[in-house]
Protein backbone atom coordinates (compact mmCIF):
# COMPACT_ATOMS: atom_id res chain seq x y z
CA UNK A 1 0.00 0.00 0.00
CA UNK A 2 1.15 3.23 -0.81
CA UNK A 3 2.13 5.22 2.24
CA UNK A 4 1.49 8.58 0.53
CA UNK A 5 -1.46 7.50 -0.14
CA UNK A 6 -2.53 6.51 3.20
CA UNK A 7 -1.87 9.94 4.73
CA UNK A 8 -4.01 11.52 1.67
CA UNK A 9 -6.62 9.93 2.59
CA UNK A 10 -6.39 9.88 6.52
CA UNK A 11 -6.01 14.18 5.85
CA UNK A 12 -8.41 14.92 3.61
CA UNK A 13 -11.43 12.32 5.92
CA UNK A 14 -10.58 14.22 9.03
CA UNK A 15 -10.77 17.84 7.72
CA UNK A 16 -14.00 17.53 5.54
CA UNK A 17 -16.41 17.82 8.61
CA UNK A 18 -14.75 21.10 10.31
CA UNK A 19 -15.01 22.27 6.70
CA UNK A 20 -18.21 21.26 5.71
CA UNK A 21 -19.54 23.09 9.13
CA UNK A 22 -17.33 26.59 8.33
CA UNK A 23 -19.25 26.48 5.30
CA UNK A 24 -22.98 25.97 6.37
CA UNK A 25 -22.18 28.55 8.99
CA UNK A 26 -21.30 30.99 5.75
CA UNK A 27 -23.92 29.90 3.78
CA UNK A 28 -26.53 30.20 6.23
CA UNK A 29 -27.99 26.85 6.32
CA UNK A 30 -26.83 25.86 9.81
CA UNK A 31 -28.94 24.18 12.13
CA UNK A 32 -29.52 26.20 15.81
CA UNK A 33 -28.35 24.44 18.58
CA UNK A 34 -30.61 23.73 21.39
CA UNK A 35 -28.76 23.49 24.82
CA UNK A 36 -31.49 22.40 26.81
CA UNK A 37 -33.19 19.55 27.08
CA UNK A 38 -36.30 21.62 28.47
CA UNK A 39 -36.22 24.03 25.18
CA UNK A 40 -35.83 20.62 23.10
CA UNK A 41 -39.08 19.32 24.48
CA UNK A 42 -40.66 22.74 23.79
CA UNK A 43 -39.25 23.04 20.38
CA UNK A 44 -40.18 19.63 19.25
CA UNK A 45 -43.00 20.68 17.62
CA UNK A 46 -41.84 23.81 16.13
CA UNK A 47 -41.33 24.06 12.38
CA UNK A 48 -39.12 26.69 11.81
CA UNK A 49 -36.03 28.01 12.66
CA UNK A 50 -33.88 31.74 12.75
CA UNK A 51 -30.94 32.19 11.20
CA UNK A 52 -29.69 35.41 11.26
CA UNK A 53 -26.58 35.27 9.33
CA UNK A 54 -23.90 37.43 10.52
CA UNK A 55 -21.14 35.02 8.98
CA UNK A 56 -21.16 35.81 5.92
CA UNK A 57 -20.60 39.47 6.62
CA UNK A 58 -17.18 38.77 8.43
CA UNK A 59 -16.34 37.12 5.54
CA UNK A 60 -17.81 39.08 2.86
CA UNK A 61 -16.45 42.54 4.67
CA UNK A 62 -12.77 40.75 3.90
CA UNK A 63 -13.45 39.49 1.08
CA UNK A 64 -14.40 42.92 -0.98
CA UNK A 65 -11.36 44.51 -0.39
CA UNK A 66 -9.28 41.60 -1.14
CA UNK A 67 -9.34 41.89 -4.83
CA UNK A 68 -5.94 40.75 -7.59
CA UNK A 69 -6.49 43.20 -10.47
CA UNK A 70 -3.92 41.65 -12.67
CA UNK A 71 0.15 41.28 -12.73
CA UNK A 72 3.22 42.99 -14.09
CA UNK A 73 5.92 41.37 -15.79
CA UNK A 74 9.60 42.95 -16.53
CA UNK A 75 9.39 42.90 -20.40
CA UNK A 76 7.08 42.52 -23.38
CA UNK A 77 7.22 38.37 -23.71
CA UNK A 78 6.84 38.21 -19.79
CA UNK A 79 3.71 40.44 -19.66
CA UNK A 80 2.29 38.66 -23.35
CA UNK A 81 2.30 35.25 -21.74
CA UNK A 82 0.93 36.71 -18.27
CA UNK A 83 -2.29 38.44 -20.54
CA UNK A 84 -2.76 35.46 -22.40
CA UNK A 85 -2.89 32.76 -19.60
CA UNK A 86 -5.07 35.13 -17.20
CA UNK A 87 -7.47 35.96 -20.46
CA UNK A 88 -7.78 32.64 -21.14
CA UNK A 89 -8.23 30.91 -17.35
CA UNK A 90 -10.33 33.81 -16.18
CA UNK A 91 -7.88 33.86 -13.26
CA UNK A 92 -9.22 37.03 -11.85
CA UNK A 93 -12.48 35.55 -11.40
CA UNK A 94 -10.67 32.20 -9.82
CA UNK A 95 -8.79 34.22 -7.59
CA UNK A 96 -12.09 35.57 -6.05
CA UNK A 97 -13.75 32.36 -5.23
CA UNK A 98 -10.32 31.36 -3.90
CA UNK A 99 -9.69 34.42 -1.47
CA UNK A 100 -13.29 33.61 -0.05
CA UNK A 101 -13.07 30.18 0.50
CA UNK A 102 -9.39 30.97 2.16
CA UNK A 103 -11.22 32.96 4.72
CA UNK A 104 -13.69 30.63 4.98
CA UNK A 105 -11.74 27.70 6.27
CA UNK A 106 -8.55 28.58 6.13
CA UNK A 107 -6.86 27.39 3.30
CA UNK A 108 -7.88 27.33 -0.64
CA UNK A 109 -6.10 26.12 -3.34
CA UNK A 110 -5.37 26.56 -7.02
CA UNK A 111 -4.05 24.30 -9.26
CA UNK A 112 -2.15 25.17 -12.86
CA UNK A 113 -1.35 22.38 -15.93
CA UNK A 114 -0.93 21.86 -19.36
CA UNK A 115 -3.51 19.99 -21.16
CA UNK A 116 -2.82 17.54 -24.08
CA UNK A 117 -4.01 19.83 -26.53
CA UNK A 118 -1.79 22.48 -25.52
CA UNK A 119 -3.78 24.75 -23.89
CA UNK A 120 -2.66 26.21 -20.15
CA UNK A 121 -5.72 25.81 -17.26
CA UNK A 122 -5.68 26.91 -14.25
CA UNK A 123 -8.36 26.83 -11.40
CA UNK A 124 -9.82 26.99 -8.09
CA UNK A 125 -10.32 23.65 -5.82
CA UNK A 126 -12.36 23.65 -3.24
CA UNK A 127 -10.49 23.18 0.39
CA UNK A 128 -12.25 20.07 0.89
CA UNK A 129 -10.88 18.41 -2.01
CA UNK A 130 -7.48 19.21 -1.98
CA UNK A 131 -4.25 18.68 0.90
CA UNK A 132 -0.73 19.63 0.86
CA UNK A 133 1.69 18.27 2.89
CA UNK A 134 5.24 19.52 4.18
CA UNK A 135 8.39 18.75 5.17
CA UNK A 136 9.01 18.44 8.95
CA UNK A 137 12.02 19.98 8.98
CA UNK A 138 11.50 22.75 6.58
CA UNK A 139 7.37 23.43 7.13
CA UNK A 140 7.78 25.75 3.77
CA UNK A 141 8.82 23.58 1.73
CA UNK A 142 5.91 20.97 0.23
CA UNK A 143 7.09 17.61 -0.05
CA UNK A 144 3.51 16.17 -2.36
CA UNK A 145 -0.40 17.13 -2.62
CA UNK A 146 -3.47 15.18 -2.70
CA UNK A 147 -7.09 15.84 -3.89
CA UNK A 148 -9.73 13.55 -4.36
CA UNK A 149 -12.84 13.67 -6.27
CA UNK A 150 -15.90 10.86 -6.94
CA UNK A 151 -18.02 10.50 -9.97
CA UNK A 152 -21.11 8.44 -10.68
CA UNK A 153 -19.15 4.83 -10.37
CA UNK A 154 -15.70 5.74 -8.94
CA UNK A 155 -13.53 7.39 -6.31
CA UNK A 156 -10.11 9.38 -7.40
CA UNK A 157 -7.13 10.24 -5.47
CA UNK A 158 -4.43 12.30 -7.69
CA UNK A 159 -0.93 12.81 -5.44
CA UNK A 160 0.75 15.54 -7.00
CA UNK A 161 4.96 15.13 -6.97
CA UNK A 162 7.79 17.98 -8.26
CA UNK A 163 8.53 15.18 -11.20
CA UNK A 164 5.54 12.98 -11.57
CA UNK A 165 1.69 12.68 -10.92
CA UNK A 166 0.09 9.52 -9.14
CA UNK A 167 -3.50 8.29 -9.88
CA UNK A 168 -5.43 5.99 -7.62
CA UNK A 169 -9.00 4.80 -8.23
CA UNK A 170 -11.53 2.62 -6.47
CA UNK A 171 -15.22 1.70 -7.38
CA UNK A 172 -17.61 3.24 -4.94
CA UNK A 173 -19.24 1.10 -1.81
CA UNK A 174 -22.81 -0.62 -2.31
CA UNK A 175 -24.41 2.47 0.27
CA UNK A 176 -22.87 5.23 -1.73
CA UNK A 177 -19.99 6.44 0.24
CA UNK A 178 -16.62 7.25 -0.41
CA UNK A 179 -14.43 3.93 -0.59
CA UNK A 180 -11.75 2.66 1.44
CA UNK A 181 -8.69 3.86 1.17
CA UNK A 182 -7.12 -0.05 1.73
CA UNK A 183 -9.21 -0.56 -1.98
CA UNK A 184 -7.63 2.03 -4.13
CA UNK A 185 -5.52 0.62 -6.68
CA UNK A 186 -2.71 2.72 -8.79
CA UNK A 187 -3.98 3.45 -12.36
CA UNK A 188 -1.11 5.42 -13.81
CA UNK A 189 1.97 7.57 -13.11
CA UNK A 190 2.97 9.92 -15.37
CA UNK A 191 6.30 12.09 -15.22
CA UNK A 192 6.87 15.90 -15.77
CA UNK A 193 9.31 18.45 -16.42
CA UNK A 194 8.37 21.46 -14.78
CA UNK A 195 10.39 20.30 -10.81
CA UNK A 196 7.29 22.21 -9.10
CA UNK A 197 4.18 20.68 -7.61
CA UNK A 198 1.37 21.96 -9.78
CA UNK A 199 -0.95 22.86 -6.64
CA UNK A 200 -0.40 26.24 -4.84
CA UNK A 201 -1.91 26.74 -1.24
CA UNK A 202 -3.18 29.90 0.04
CA UNK A 203 -3.31 30.45 3.74
CA UNK A 204 -4.01 33.52 5.99
CA UNK A 205 -1.93 31.84 8.87
CA UNK A 206 1.40 29.89 8.14
CA UNK A 207 1.18 27.90 10.90
CA UNK A 208 -2.31 26.15 11.09
CA UNK A 209 -5.71 26.66 8.50
CA UNK A 210 -7.46 29.00 10.90
CA UNK A 211 -10.60 30.19 9.89
CA UNK A 212 -11.90 33.37 9.97
CA UNK A 213 -15.04 32.13 11.74
CA UNK A 214 -13.81 30.15 14.32
CA UNK A 215 -14.46 33.02 17.02
CA UNK A 216 -17.45 34.14 15.10
CA UNK A 217 -19.34 30.29 15.28
CA UNK A 218 -19.57 30.82 18.92
CA UNK A 219 -21.35 33.93 19.20
CA UNK A 220 -23.76 33.53 16.11
CA UNK A 221 -25.09 30.56 17.69
CA UNK A 222 -25.78 32.64 20.76
CA UNK A 223 -27.69 35.19 18.61
CA UNK A 224 -29.56 32.54 16.43
CA UNK A 225 -31.05 30.51 19.70
CA UNK A 226 -31.92 33.99 21.42
CA UNK A 227 -34.13 34.95 18.17
CA UNK A 228 -35.48 31.44 18.13
CA UNK A 229 -36.32 32.20 21.78
CA UNK A 230 -37.74 35.56 21.10
CA UNK A 231 -40.25 34.19 18.70
CA UNK A 232 -41.38 31.34 20.69
CA UNK A 233 -41.86 33.71 23.73
CA UNK A 234 -43.60 35.65 21.47
CA UNK A 235 -45.91 33.15 19.63
CA UNK A 236 -47.47 31.88 23.91
CA UNK A 237 -46.53 35.10 25.69
CA UNK A 238 -46.48 38.50 23.52
CA UNK A 239 -50.17 39.02 23.53
CA UNK A 240 -52.14 39.80 27.36
CA UNK A 241 -53.40 36.77 29.21
CA UNK A 242 -56.72 37.13 30.60
CA UNK A 243 -58.48 35.38 33.59
CA UNK A 244 -61.50 34.82 35.23
CA UNK A 245 -61.73 33.93 38.74
CA UNK A 246 -65.46 32.83 39.17
CA UNK A 247 -67.44 29.71 40.16
CA UNK A 248 -69.92 30.64 37.47
CA UNK A 249 -70.70 27.97 34.94
CA UNK A 250 -69.97 28.78 30.82
CA UNK A 251 -66.62 30.91 31.31
CA UNK A 252 -65.19 28.02 29.25
CA UNK A 253 -66.90 29.50 25.99
CA UNK A 254 -65.12 33.26 27.08
CA UNK A 255 -62.73 33.61 23.93
CA UNK A 256 -60.08 36.44 23.90
CA UNK A 257 -60.40 38.06 20.42
CA UNK A 258 -60.59 41.72 18.39
CA UNK A 259 -64.09 43.28 19.15
CA UNK A 260 -65.45 40.66 21.16
CA UNK A 261 -67.52 41.16 24.48
CA UNK A 262 -67.66 39.15 27.06
CA UNK A 263 -70.35 38.54 29.20
CA UNK A 264 -69.54 37.31 32.43
CA UNK A 265 -72.95 35.89 34.88
CA UNK A 266 -72.84 37.10 38.26
CA UNK A 267 -71.90 34.18 40.45
CA UNK A 268 -70.20 34.16 43.83
CA UNK A 269 -67.09 34.01 44.64
CA UNK A 270 -65.05 30.25 45.34
CA UNK A 271 -65.59 31.30 49.10
CA UNK A 272 -68.72 32.57 48.88
CA UNK A 273 -68.47 35.77 49.70
CA UNK A 274 -66.97 38.25 46.92
CA UNK A 275 -68.07 38.29 43.22
CA UNK A 276 -66.30 37.58 40.20
CA UNK A 277 -62.90 38.66 39.39
CA UNK A 278 -61.54 39.29 35.75
CA UNK A 279 -57.90 40.59 34.55
CA UNK A 280 -54.79 39.77 32.88
CA UNK A 281 -51.34 38.60 32.82
CA UNK A 282 -48.58 41.35 31.43
CA UNK A 283 -47.45 40.59 28.20
CA UNK A 284 -43.71 39.26 27.88
CA UNK A 285 -40.71 41.89 27.30
CA UNK A 286 -39.33 40.87 23.84
CA UNK A 287 -37.70 43.96 23.93
CA UNK A 288 -34.73 41.31 26.58
CA UNK A 289 -33.51 39.46 23.78
CA UNK A 290 -32.94 42.29 20.93
CA UNK A 291 -30.77 44.11 23.62
CA UNK A 292 -28.99 40.51 24.67
CA UNK A 293 -28.43 40.34 20.57
CA UNK A 294 -27.27 43.58 20.33
CA UNK A 295 -24.41 42.68 22.39
CA UNK A 296 -23.35 39.64 21.37
CA UNK A 297 -23.72 41.60 17.65
CA UNK A 298 -21.16 44.17 19.59
CA UNK A 299 -19.03 41.22 20.69
CA UNK A 300 -18.69 39.99 17.02
CA UNK A 301 -17.80 42.91 16.09
CA UNK A 302 -15.27 43.80 18.17
CA UNK A 303 -13.54 40.27 18.18
CA UNK A 304 -13.50 40.00 14.54
CA UNK A 305 -12.27 43.73 14.05
CA UNK A 306 -15.09 44.31 11.55
CA UNK A 307 -16.84 47.98 11.77
CA UNK A 308 -20.06 48.60 13.94
CA UNK A 309 -21.59 50.10 10.44
CA UNK A 310 -21.60 46.90 8.86
CA UNK A 311 -24.41 45.60 11.36
CA UNK A 312 -26.70 48.50 10.92
CA UNK A 313 -27.17 48.64 14.50
CA UNK A 314 -29.14 52.07 13.68
CA UNK A 315 -26.41 54.41 13.43
CA UNK A 316 -26.24 56.75 10.76
CA UNK A 317 -23.75 56.03 8.66
CA UNK A 318 -19.95 57.59 9.13
CA UNK A 319 -18.18 59.51 7.00
CA UNK A 320 -14.71 61.00 5.99
CA UNK A 321 -12.36 60.92 9.01
CA UNK A 322 -14.67 58.76 11.17
CA UNK A 323 -15.01 56.14 8.38
CA UNK A 324 -11.03 56.08 7.77
CA UNK A 325 -10.84 55.61 11.74
CA UNK A 326 -13.48 53.04 12.12
CA UNK A 327 -12.65 50.58 9.13
CA UNK A 328 -8.44 50.79 10.22
CA UNK A 329 -8.74 47.39 11.73
CA UNK A 330 -10.44 46.06 9.00
CA UNK A 331 -8.09 47.16 6.64
CA UNK A 332 -5.26 46.30 8.72
CA UNK A 333 -6.12 42.91 8.95
CA UNK A 334 -6.83 43.04 4.64
CA UNK A 335 -3.36 44.14 4.13
CA UNK A 336 -1.91 41.53 6.52
CA UNK A 337 -4.01 38.32 4.39
CA UNK A 338 -3.09 40.59 1.09
CA UNK A 339 0.90 40.31 2.10
CA UNK A 340 -0.16 36.47 2.70
CA UNK A 341 -1.43 35.89 -0.23
CA UNK A 342 1.40 37.58 -2.36
CA UNK A 343 4.03 35.14 -2.62
CA UNK A 344 1.57 32.07 -3.43
CA UNK A 345 0.85 34.03 -6.35
CA UNK A 346 4.17 35.14 -7.80
CA UNK A 347 4.87 31.53 -7.36
CA UNK A 348 1.32 30.46 -9.34
CA UNK A 349 2.62 33.02 -11.93
CA UNK A 350 6.34 32.23 -12.30
CA UNK A 351 5.13 28.13 -13.05
CA UNK A 352 2.19 29.63 -15.32
CA UNK A 353 5.02 31.61 -17.63
CA UNK A 354 7.29 27.88 -17.54
CA UNK A 355 4.36 26.24 -18.62
CA UNK A 356 4.56 28.42 -21.63
CA UNK A 357 7.72 28.14 -21.66
CA UNK A 358 8.72 32.01 -20.41
CA UNK A 359 11.06 32.34 -17.90
CA UNK A 360 10.35 34.82 -14.86
CA UNK A 361 11.62 35.27 -11.64
CA UNK A 362 9.32 36.15 -9.03
CA UNK A 363 11.12 39.46 -7.68
CA UNK A 364 10.87 40.68 -11.38
CA UNK A 365 6.73 40.25 -11.22
CA UNK A 366 4.55 43.06 -9.98
CA UNK A 367 1.22 42.32 -8.65
CA UNK A 368 -1.66 44.82 -8.97
CA UNK A 369 -4.12 44.72 -5.98
CA UNK A 370 -6.81 47.35 -5.49
CA UNK A 371 -6.91 49.88 -2.62
CA UNK A 372 -8.17 47.85 0.49
CA UNK A 373 -9.48 51.16 1.78
CA UNK A 374 -13.05 52.60 1.11
CA UNK A 375 -12.51 55.31 -1.60
CA UNK A 376 -13.86 58.79 -0.79
CA UNK A 377 -12.72 61.37 -3.58
CA UNK A 378 -12.88 64.22 -1.63
CA UNK A 379 -11.36 63.11 1.23
CA UNK A 380 -8.81 61.50 -1.08
CA UNK A 381 -7.61 64.82 -2.85
CA UNK A 382 -7.55 66.48 0.62
CA UNK A 383 -5.37 64.64 1.63
CA UNK A 384 -3.37 64.14 -1.08
CA UNK A 385 -3.44 68.05 -1.24
CA UNK A 386 -2.07 68.18 2.42
CA UNK A 387 0.84 65.89 1.30
CA UNK A 388 2.02 67.42 -0.91
CA UNK A 389 2.14 70.98 0.76
CA UNK A 390 3.77 68.99 3.47
CA UNK A 391 6.65 67.69 0.75
CA UNK A 392 6.47 71.24 -0.70
CA UNK A 393 7.55 72.82 2.68
CA UNK A 394 10.60 70.60 3.02
CA UNK A 395 11.99 72.14 -0.02
CA UNK A 396 13.45 74.68 3.15
CA UNK A 397 15.77 71.98 4.46
CA UNK A 398 17.38 71.06 0.93
CA UNK A 399 15.78 67.94 -0.75
CA UNK A 400 15.61 67.20 -4.04
CA UNK A 401 12.63 67.37 -6.44
CA UNK A 402 13.29 63.62 -7.03
CA UNK A 403 13.07 62.71 -3.45
CA UNK A 404 9.90 65.08 -3.02
CA UNK A 405 8.20 63.12 -5.69
CA UNK A 406 9.51 59.85 -4.18
CA UNK A 407 7.51 61.18 -0.96
CA UNK A 408 4.39 61.81 -3.03
CA UNK A 409 4.76 57.78 -3.28
CA UNK A 410 5.88 58.48 -7.62
CA UNK A 411 8.32 55.12 -7.81
CA UNK A 412 11.65 56.07 -9.34
CA UNK A 413 10.28 54.54 -12.76
CA UNK A 414 7.93 57.32 -12.77
CA UNK A 415 9.91 59.84 -12.12
CA UNK A 416 11.99 59.39 -15.25
CA UNK A 417 9.46 58.92 -17.63
CA UNK A 418 8.31 62.19 -15.81
CA UNK A 419 11.61 63.67 -17.07
CA UNK A 420 11.91 61.91 -20.34
CA UNK A 421 8.36 63.18 -21.17
CA UNK A 422 9.18 66.76 -19.85
CA UNK A 423 12.07 66.91 -22.09
CA UNK A 424 10.47 65.80 -24.93
CA UNK A 425 7.42 67.93 -24.51
CA UNK A 426 7.20 71.58 -26.43
CA UNK A 427 7.82 74.95 -24.64
CA UNK A 428 4.11 74.75 -24.04
CA UNK A 429 3.34 71.62 -22.68
CA UNK A 430 6.32 71.52 -20.89
CA UNK A 431 4.95 74.33 -18.53
CA UNK A 432 2.00 72.40 -17.98
CA UNK A 433 4.19 69.13 -17.28
CA UNK A 434 6.51 70.98 -15.09
CA UNK A 435 3.34 72.53 -12.97
CA UNK A 436 3.75 69.88 -9.81
CA UNK A 437 8.31 70.76 -10.03
CA UNK A 438 7.43 74.24 -10.09
CA UNK A 439 5.41 74.20 -7.00
CA UNK A 440 7.84 71.85 -4.51
CA UNK A 441 10.19 74.51 -5.90
CA UNK A 442 8.62 76.81 -4.65
CA UNK A 443 8.36 76.28 -1.38
CA UNK A 444 5.29 75.64 1.06
CA UNK A 445 2.41 77.77 0.18
CA UNK A 446 1.42 81.06 1.72
CA UNK A 447 5.09 81.61 1.66
CA UNK A 448 6.98 83.95 -1.14
CA UNK A 449 9.52 82.20 -3.11
CA UNK A 450 13.29 82.79 -2.73
CA UNK A 451 14.31 85.79 -5.19
CA UNK A 452 16.14 84.70 -8.10
CA UNK A 453 19.32 86.46 -8.62
CA UNK A 454 19.44 89.65 -11.36
CA UNK A 455 21.90 88.79 -13.65
CA UNK A 456 25.05 90.16 -13.56
CA UNK A 457 25.67 93.44 -15.70
CA UNK A 458 28.20 93.00 -18.17
CA UNK A 459 31.63 94.72 -17.92
CA UNK A 460 33.70 97.10 -19.93
CA UNK A 461 35.76 94.78 -20.89
CA UNK A 462 33.42 93.04 -22.86
CA UNK A 463 32.62 95.76 -24.66
CA UNK A 464 28.56 95.84 -24.56
CA UNK A 465 26.78 98.64 -23.97
CA UNK A 466 24.60 98.38 -21.45
CA UNK A 467 20.83 97.66 -22.79
CA UNK A 468 18.31 100.25 -22.93
CA UNK A 469 14.85 99.13 -21.59
CA UNK A 470 12.77 97.04 -23.28
CA UNK A 471 9.33 99.28 -24.90
CA UNK A 472 5.90 97.85 -25.41
CA UNK A 473 5.01 97.63 -29.26
CA UNK A 474 2.41 99.64 -30.74
CA UNK A 475 -0.90 98.41 -30.71
CA UNK A 476 -3.66 100.39 -31.23
CA UNK A 477 -4.30 104.37 -30.24
CA UNK A 478 -3.98 104.04 -26.34
CA UNK A 479 -2.24 101.86 -23.75
CA UNK A 480 -4.13 99.81 -21.18
CA UNK A 481 -4.28 102.53 -18.72
CA UNK A 482 -6.32 104.80 -21.36
CA UNK A 483 -3.34 107.20 -21.96
CA UNK A 484 -2.33 107.97 -25.39
CA UNK A 485 0.30 105.93 -27.60
CA UNK A 486 3.56 107.36 -28.23
CA UNK A 487 4.33 107.59 -32.55
CA UNK A 488 5.77 104.76 -33.88
CA UNK A 489 8.50 102.77 -31.79
CA UNK A 490 12.07 101.95 -32.68
CA UNK A 491 13.14 99.03 -33.95
CA UNK A 492 15.00 96.25 -30.61
CA UNK A 493 16.71 93.42 -31.88
CA UNK A 494 19.00 91.12 -29.75
CA UNK A 495 22.50 90.99 -29.66
CA UNK A 496 24.59 88.40 -28.89
CA UNK A 497 27.07 88.30 -25.77
CA UNK A 498 29.40 86.54 -24.45
CA UNK A 499 28.82 84.26 -21.57
CA UNK A 500 25.71 81.98 -20.73
CA UNK A 501 22.72 82.55 -18.38
CA UNK A 502 20.52 80.34 -17.26
CA UNK A 503 17.11 79.92 -18.96
CA UNK A 504 13.96 79.74 -17.52
CA UNK A 505 13.51 76.14 -17.65
CA UNK A 506 16.84 75.53 -16.43
CA UNK A 507 18.80 75.10 -19.93
CA UNK A 508 22.12 77.07 -20.27
CA UNK A 509 21.31 80.02 -23.03
CA UNK A 510 23.44 82.27 -24.20
CA UNK A 511 23.26 86.09 -22.86
CA UNK A 512 21.65 88.38 -25.36
CA UNK A 513 21.79 92.37 -25.02
CA UNK A 514 19.63 94.67 -26.63
CA UNK A 515 20.26 97.34 -29.61
CA UNK A 516 18.31 100.45 -30.60
CA UNK A 517 18.07 100.84 -34.46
Amino acid sequence: MNKDLDRAYAALRAKKRTLDRYFSYYDGTEQTPVVSERLRETYQNIDFSINENWASVVVDSMADRINLEGVKGPDAKVQDALDEVMRATGLIIEADDAHEAALIAGEAYLMAWKEDDGDVECYFHDPRMCHVFYDEANPNKATFAAKWWEDETQCHIKLFYADHIMLFSANRTSSGEFADSDVFAQVSDDEHRYGVIPVFHLRPHRRAAISELRNVIPIQDGINLMLTNMFVTGEFSAAPMKYVISNAEGLEDLVSAPNRIWTIPAAGGLDGGSGAQVGQFAAADLGNYLKAVEHSINALSSITRTPKHYFDLGQNAPSGEALKVMEAPLVKKVKERIARFEPVWKKLFVFLCKLQDVEVSERDLTLIWSSPETVQPLQEAQTTKAKADAVAAKKEIGISVRQALRELDYTDEQIDTMEAEQASQPAADGATGNALMSALSKGPPGKPAAPKAAPAEPTPAQGVPAAPPVLPKAVGSATSTGLPRPGPLPTVRPVEASGASLSQDGASAPNTQTEVA
